[in-house]
């Protein structure tokens, strides 16, 4: 099954479709995993936001996010910056 999908893959990046990154045989693996392990949970969450009416508080946190790595984080250690600026957002 996954020499069907890199061949695929192969013939993509040949036809100029698909990034050449899909040339190397692990990002096909990294990226049919991904695709098959975070589309359900996303999808989940997604409709989780919608029903909720949570999109643009999300979105907010999301752009709090990016101003907390803005304003300048640690280099050895960038998640507690972003996520202490996201928490006091909150």
């Amino acid at each position: 099954m996954m020499d069907m999908i890199r061949a695929l893959a192969q013939s993509g990046v040949d036809a100029g479709w698909l990034s050449e990154s899909f040339f190397y045989a692990f990002m096909v693996v990294n990226a049919v995993v991904a695709a098959l392990l975070l589309d359900p949970l996303l999808g989940g969450h997604g409709t989780l936001v919608i029903a909720k009416r949570l999109a643009f508080f999300s979105e907010a946190v999301g752009h709090a996010a990016l101003i907390g790595i803005a304003l300048g984080e640690p280099p050895e250690n960038p998640m507690i910056g972003l996520f202490s600026f996201c928490m006091i957002f909150t």
